[in-house]
């Protein structure tokens, strides 16, 4: 598990985390069940995001862009710590976004430069949630939307766990050699495991949080959405002190 790394080091272990993890297999070459539930997600945070022609929308951990390509905004920007997957981002959003290497921990943008802010399934992958959180309400604008997404990590892992016991996790989640990309069974990723509850603490400490939408339901739920609006903070409201991450590079590609 990665915690207290240097830039170099946490850049590198964030590296081999996405070749392991493949978000955009996700949503392309998964189980049906997988994509299933990658599709709701999309759909409802693009809902509670409410995106439109007069926003200026940031999504923070873009990825290879999927969600950011669906969004419906004025500018469109990306932000990714991993050079490989701003790649896969250029190749499906082309001009239609801007994208920036950066870490989440310190994003490299004026003060309320956004309308709408999405941080989809990162946050348990930083080394300090904290900073994020902070950096995230220093860059909405005060009327702004966050949406910010978690997985039920705890839960993912315990049914990973016991397939894999059981001997049937690579029978139902598919296989690579099938041409069906199978997720890694293990929680190597994870450097935080958020509940409902934790995480609505985190980001009551800068934002009123609205609604909390749960992914496929509230009786067996995988992933977690919350909509947000930012607080007005004090002045003397302290900020969250970064963890040493890499300053921002502008991504070409």
């Amino acid at each position: 598990m990665a915690s207290n790394l240097s830039e170099e080091q946490f850049r590198a272990w964030n590296e081999r985390m996405m070749q392991i993890h493949d978000n955009e297999a996700f949503h392309s070459t998964s189980n049906w069940l997988v994509r299933s539930l990658a599709s709701q997600r999309v759909a409802e945070i693009l809902r509670l995001l409410k995106s439109g022609p007069d926003d200026t929308t940031l999504d923070v951990g873009c990825g290879a862009g999927i969600i950011l390509n669906a969004l419906n905004a004025r500018e469109k920007t990306g932000v990714d710590l991993c050079t490989r997957m701003l790649e896969r981002a250029r190749i499906r959003c082309g001009d239609g976004a801007r994208l920036v290497e950066s870490s989440a921990e310190r994003l490299p943008f004026e003060d309320h430069a956004f309308s709408r802010v999405l941080c989809s399934e990162v946050i348990g992958h930083v080394q300090s949630p904290e900073t994020v959180v902070s950096e995230l309400h220093r860059v909405l604008k005060p009327d702004g939307v966050l949406v910010v997404t978690v997985p039920a990590s705890t839960r993912v892992v315990a049914i990973k766990k016991l397939l894999t016991r059981l001997k049937l996790y690579n029978l139902l989640l598919g296989s690579r050699k099938q041409g069906v990309y199978c997720p890694p069974a293990n929680d190597d990723w994870y450097l935080h495991h958020f509940t409902p509850r934790s995480l609505k603490e985190l980001l009551e400490r800068r934002f009123d949080v609205q609604e909390v939408s749960c992914i496929p339901n509230r009786l067996f739920s995988i992933h977690y959405i919350f909509h947000c609006r930012p607080k007005a903070l004090p002045a003397a409201m302290p900020v969250a002190t970064p963890a040493v991450v890499p300053a921002a590079v502008p991504c070409h590609v």
